[in-house]
């Protein structure tokens, strides 16, 4: 059985590409609401094998401090809390500040742009083995 990747993504264009690039590698995708109020109740039902976060920074609706907090709802909950996480954003030094979060929390990011293989491998690596 493929692993499946939950993409919470606002952009469609983005998260079609990203969709495409999965499938490709063989991986099962669905993407979630980036709704601050749904998304965490989303992955709790959709229960990924790997999350991938995009974080867009600059949008008022959904900022750096958002993301992290929901990383911490996620990591708090029983169905998605060993679901490992990549976050990624345009600015790393945003995130500057909640490297000891991210850390404490296990969870990796990825600046923008980043290279496909870059993705698919920080996916591949944080994707833990199945049992037979």
């Amino acid at each position: 059985m493929a692993s499946k990747v939950a993409l919470v993504i606002d952009d469609p264009d983005v998260l079609e590409m990203m969709q495409a690039v999965l499938r490709d590698e063989g991986y099962e995708t669905v993407g979630c609401s980036p709704s601050r109020l749904d998304c965490a109740r989303e992955l709790a039902y959709v229960q990924p094998d790997a999350i991938l976060l995009d974080v867009p920074l600059g949008q008022p609706a959904f900022t750096v401090d958002d993301a992290m907090t929901l990383v911490e709802a996620l990591k708090a909950n029983a169905a998605t809390c060993d679901t490992p996480i990549v976050m990624c954003g345009t600015v790393e030094r945003a995130l500057a500040t909640h490297r000891p979060r991210l850390d404490a929390l296990e969870c990796d990011f990825i600046a923008k742009p980043f290279d496909i293989s870059e993705m698919l491998g920080q996916v591949a690596r944080r994707l833990r083995p199945k049992a037979a």
